[in-house]
This record gives C-alpha cells, sequence and structure tokens, in this order.
C-alpha cells in the first residue's frame, strides 16, 4: 500500500498567471490534466483532489490543485508504479480532515486484485 504522499513533480499553470485569476462568473478552466482525469474532485481546505487512470508514469497518478491569490498550481502526490501499489485508480478520493487520501486502484500484485489505498502528508 502507498504510505506517503510524495511531490514527484509541479508545475504552475499558466506563462502569465493573471490569466488565471477567477473571473466575476462564467466558465473558467483551472487546469490542463492529462490523459483523461476520472471521478470528480474532492474538496477540502482549499485544495481540490482527484485521479487519473494513466497518467504520471502510464499507471496512474493522484493529483491536487491548490489555489494562492486566483493562481491555480497541479501538483502530482503519487505516481503508481504498476506493482503491489496497484495501477489505474478509478472513481473518486477522498481526503480526510489530516490530509490523508484515500481512493482506489483497479490492479494490483500477482492476481491484478484491486486495492485501496492511502496517502499520507
Amino acid at each position: 500500500m502507498c504510505s506517503k504522499i510524495t511531490p514527484v513533480t509541479e508545475r504552475t499553470l499558466a506563462k502569465n498567471p493573471t490569466t488565471l485569476k477567477r473571473p466575476q462568473s462564467g466558465f473558467h478552466l483551472l487546469a490542463k490534466v492529462t490523459p483523461d482525469p476520472e471521478g470528480a474532485l474532492t474538496a477540502r481546505n482549499g485544495r481540490l483532489s482527484g485521479a487519473t487512470p494513466s497518467g504520471g508514469t502510464g499507471s496512474g497518478n493522484v493529483f491536487e490543485l491548490t489555489e494562492n491569490s486566483g493562481v491555480w498550481t497541479y501538483q502530482i502526490l503519487y505516481n503508481f508504479t504498476a506493482g503491489n501499489d496497484g495501477w489505474q485508480p478509478v472513481g473518486n478520493v477522498l481526503v480526510d480532515a489530516n490530509g490523508n487520501v484515500y481512493g482506489t486502484a483497479g490492479y494490483a500484485g500477482q492476481f491484478n486484485d484491486g486495492v485501496i489505498y492511502e496517502l499520507t502528508p
């Protein structure tokens, strides 16, 4: 099981941060996350958390978006390795009051059983 959140990469989402300031109304692009994020985002303490089934190294990852003065930053919290930690995280992630992230991955280990994981800060 995953036991610790290890930041792998971080990027700011614009060359000109003023373009990401929150508008008064209407649609607002927060981030381009590739490939294909799945499930709903979980919001907690000003952070949005989610997962992609084939992002990162190809086995999926868990990510979060944080806002600072209207600028959103995308950070990968964990890249799955397609080993015993699983691959292809699916569904929603949950974040508890301590910042622990919980979710499921469709495959893991010798028999490709699914896993329930916890990432701790």
